[in-house]
């Protein structure tokens, strides 16, 4: 792992320590680890959809990272999904669990955009689910990450004036 990506990581693993204010940060590491790890060159700000660019195959292609925290993945499960606009959707997408307990990410997925999940023709949109049939993978392999979750702590209040 590259130091601006363990940079970004522990960012994330630190954050979740003030509390469950992360989905920026997520986002942030998710974008870090596309460009050092996945050779994405980012987008200008302001780009609806579209994260940045990366060769496939030696053709330049539009990329949108998208990134979930263990803590949405614990709790939606394999129900965990995600809605992208088809209207500029950008050809690849790339699909990240940031985990905040420990500096780690898992890839979910990192393929075409219109390869996955299914299409709601009313909203000209498309569902992308974790696991299942139309999900990022099997619902079994989907299953096991969740299962590999670290548990949540209980939170035990000191006294009446102090809070979790």
């Amino acid at each position: 792992m590259n130091e601006r990506v363990a940079k970004a990581l522990e960012i994330v693993r630190l954050v979740n320590e003030l509390g469950e204010y992360d989905s920026n940060v997520i986002g942030m590491a998710a974008e870090i680890i596309a460009e050092e790890i996945f050779g994405m060159k980012k987008a200008s700000r302001g780009k609806q959809g579209i994260d940045g660019h990366w060769q496939r195959n030696g053709t330049e292609r539009t990329v949108q990272v998208k990134a979930w925290s263990e803590a949405r993945v614990r709790s939606k499960r394999t129900n965990t999904f995600l809605r992208i606009n088809d209207k500029g959707a950008a050809d690849d997408l790339l699909v990240l669990l940031i985990y905040s307990s420990r500096p780690a990410y898992d890839v979910l997925y990192n393929g075409q955009t219109d390869a996955i999940g299914y299409r709601e023709e009313k909203w000209a949109r498309r569902v992308i689910k974790f696991g299942g049939v139309i999900g990022m993978m099997p619902n079994e392999q989907a299953k096991a990450i969740v299962a590999g979750l670290p548990p949540v702590l209980p939170c035990i209040v000191p006294s009446a004036a102090d809070s979790c």
